[in-house]
């Protein structure tokens, strides 16, 4: 009866890890897909697609993708213009990527010199 009952148990467990595992896994893809979507918006200049998805809330601007903020596709692109709708929206000029680079730092090594004039204006 005590095998039988660790058994159920076990199974249970597992089941149970299983499916809360799953769950979390489908949202966050339909979040890095959005994701990715309003990266490409960004290097398209596609401002239908970058501004729905911005005002769908589906997505927090200050998402990362590969180690970087959102943001920071605009920086790295040259896309002055989108750094102004992403910070409208919401989007932290503060951020850092993941090995601590800064926007403007970004943009500088992208040779983006209009995204890092918008970075200063907006600041300043």
């Amino acid at each position: 009866m005590y095998l039988q009952t660790s058994f159920a148990l076990a199974y249970l467990f597992q089941l149970s890890v299983s499916l809360n595992s799953s769950l979390p896994f489908e949202s966050n893809s339909i979040q890095d897909e959005l994701i990715i979507q309003l990266i490409e918006g960004i290097k398209n200049d596609d401002f239908n697609t970058v501004e729905g998805i911005l005002k769908s809330k589906q997505i927090d601007v200050n998402s990362y993708h590969k180690g970087k903020p959102i943001i920071a596709y605009a920086c790295i692109n040259n896309k002055p213009e989108m750094i102004r709708l992403l910070y409208i929206h919401g989007s932290n000029l503060s951020l850092r990527c993941e090995n601590g680079l800064t926007l403007e730092e970004h943009s500088k090594l992208s040779n983006s010199i209009n995204a890092l004039a918008e970075l200063i204006v907006i600041k300043s």
